[in-house]
């Protein structure tokens, strides 16, 4: 298992590869699909890691905002869901997205975000690589991915 310094250098180190990988593979707007992609992976690596579940590096960046992330840490238990791929980066998204889309519903901006989410679904999609990306990292250097690999 590495400390909270491992794997923010980690990130940093990977975020490049990232980036080159996508804007591989991107089929149009390759820089910016790039930019967007290890924007995703800092922000999944650096805020959104799965060590929110705990008082942690990751959590401290929140400054006083971490607060919302203390029911989230009551529900979730360390190594549990929070680690679990796709579905943990998942839960931490929702986590934070529901009270936007409650707010966004009442208001009655639905129609205008669903045209944002419409024009923008390539750059959300990349974006969700970058994040994704940031939780397989982290997994690969808490043992947890190697570990499920071999079964």
């Amino acid at each position: 298992m590495s400390n909270g310094k491992t794997h923010d250098l980690s990130i940093w180190a990977t975020a490049p590869g990232v980036g080159l990988g996508v804007y591989a593979f991107a089929p149009e707007h390759k820089i910016e699909s790039a930019i967007v992609a290890i924007a995703g992976h800092l922000m999944g690596g650096l805020m959104l890691s799965p060590d929110l579940d705990l008082p942690s590096r990751p959590w401290r960046r929140w400054g006083w905002f971490r607060i919302i992330w203390i029911p989230y840490q009551k529900i979730t238990r360390h190594r549990g869901v929070s680690h679990a791929p796709f579905i943990g980066m998942l839960l931490r998204v929702l986590y934070l997205a529901l009270p936007i889309i409650a707010f966004v519903i009442y208001r009655g901006m639905d129609q205008w975000v669903l045209l944002f989410l419409q024009a923008h679904w390539m750059a959300i999609v990349i974006f969700w690589i970058g994040l994704e990306l940031s939780v397989w990292v982290h997994l690969t250097l808490d043992g947890i991915l190697i570990k499920k690999l071999r079964g």
